[in-house]
């Protein structure tokens, strides 16, 4: 007797969809099934409809109901799209970390010591992080804001504006 394997295939859409409900660490369990989960679960779209749909579910934790007074090295500055940005206690450090993938991503520091108004953005439109602050020229009250976009060769930039009376 000979025996056939029979191969059920999912529609990708149905595959795609079930995937996006699930939480992270089954996800990159996952990858390993084929080489075309593999590349639906990094495709960008696929992270966008996942991130979406864990908004509503992220929990964020510290040891300290303030978290400037926590013992640990790192402070917990702003989050985004499930990226934390955090800053090394006693130094000008930032990172920011991914607690799904365990990824983390040291970027240049600002000139300034901005903790308490750094925050993390996503740009829909262009698919980019950005870390942005305030900033004033103190005796000439002009301002404006310092971005910093996530990517190779991040560099601070500043976009200035007159302060209106």
């Amino acid at each position: 007797m000979s025996s056939s394997v029979r191969q059920l295939l999912l529609p990708h859409e149905l595959v795609f969809e079930i995937l996006s409900w699930l939480p992270v660490s089954s996800l990159l369990r996952f990858k390993c099934v084929s080489k075309r989960w593999s590349s639906t679960i990094q495709d960008p779209a696929f992270v966008d409809v996942h991130m979406k749909r864990a908004i509503g579910s992220w929990v964020f934790r510290t040891t300290s109901d303030d978290p400037y007074e926590s013992s640990a090295e790192q402070i917990y500055i702003s989050r985004c799209r499930g990226l934390i940005l955090e800053k090394r206690k006693g130094a000008q450090k930032f990172r920011l970390r991914n607690p799904s993938t365990r990824e983390i991503l040291h970027v240049p520091a600002p000139d300034e010591n901005v903790l308490c108004c750094m925050r993390l953005c996503y740009i829909t439109c262009t698919n980019e992080f950005k870390l942005v602050y305030p900033y004033t020229n103190g005796a000439d009250e002009n301002g404006g804001f310092k971005i910093l976009t996530i990517g190779p060769n991040a560099t601070w930039r500043m976009i200035e504006f007159p302060f209106l009376s």
